[in-house]
């Protein structure tokens, strides 16, 4: 008996123990899936200094910010390279008051300051050719369920990068319509097309400050990862407060976004052989 015993276990095959990392989706149950999100959000949400800058210094974070733009052609354009130029301009519309830019400017230059960029500010009459391209962008669209004009970022974008040509510079404009595809904030900035657009309606030092910091290269929030450990505490991330956070009040820049910004500023002078951090 005991001999049948033996023979009929041979004849079981072993049973297959798939793990849940095995990716295999036949074998992929509920609570194997559930702490395969767990720990993929535990490594999204926290991030460690050191690891956090040279996701800055290699294009891992700041993949974004070297994407090509499209002009009015659909020609691709790596307008990045404005930053050869060193030069960032600040137009307003001609029936906004003089105010409005010389908040934005000092938001401006306080940021570069902060961020050790040697980038020249230049407040100037919006040319002619940018206030056509300004025109050219409105569309219409609804705005908490009413038609009404709103400039598209996208079309001023390809419309600027167009007037560029051989003048490398970024442009931040102050108009009085909504953004369309964000008409629910007061302004949007991105470092790949160097552009910046700002409602005059809010328009302070902290909004100046806000989008020139993304328009130079943070393209985040303080908000996520929700934690960067090897920086000072700052606090729950749903009520932190500083310059980078959506609704964020405070206008100092975070340790984790200064030093976001200067490896991502290292990486760019060693990939165009020039400098622009003051140190």
């Amino acid at each position: 008996m005991a001999t049948s015993h033996t023979e009929d276990a041979r004849l079981v095959a072993p049973k297959t123990v798939v793990h849940w990392y095995s990716m295999d989706v036949r074998h992929v149950r509920w609570r194997g899936l559930m702490w395969a999100l767990l720990i993929a959000l535990l490594v999204a949400s926290v991030n460690i200094s050191p690891l956090w800058r040279l996701c800055w210094r290699y294009p891992i974070y700041s993949a974004w910010n070297y994407a090509t733009t499209a002009d009015t052609h659909g020609r691709k354009v790596a307008a990045w390279r404005w930053v050869e130029g060193r030069e960032i301009r600040i137009y307003q519309l001609p029936d906004i008051r003089r105010k409005c830019t010389a908040q934005i400017e000092a938001g401006v230059l306080s940021l570069l300051h902060d961020a050790g960029l040697q980038i020249k500010v230049k407040v100037l009459p919006m040319p002619a050719s940018v206030y056509a391209a300004y025109k050219s962008s409105i569309v219409e669209q609804a705005v908490n369920g009413i038609r009404q004009p709103c400039v598209s970022f996208e079309k001023l974008s390809s419309h600027l990068v167009e007037l560029r040509n051989g003048d490398p510079h970024a442009d931040m404009l102050i108009v009085n319509l909504p953004i369309a595809e964000t008409t629910w904030a007061f302004g949007m900035s991105e470092f790949s097309c160097g552009t910046c657009v700002l409602e005059d309606s809010c328009v302070n030092f902290h909004l100046g400050k806000h989008e020139a910091c993304h328009l130079v290269g943070y393209m985040k929030h303080d908000d996520f990862p929700l934690f960067v450990l090897g920086y000072p505490w700052e606090g729950n991330p749903y009520t932190r407060d500083t310059l980078m956070m959506l609704y964020g009040t405070d206008t100092k820049l975070s340790p984790r976004a200064h030093d976001a910004l200067q490896a991502f500023w290292q990486a760019m002078e060693q990939r165009l052989g020039e400098k622009f951090l003051m140190q």
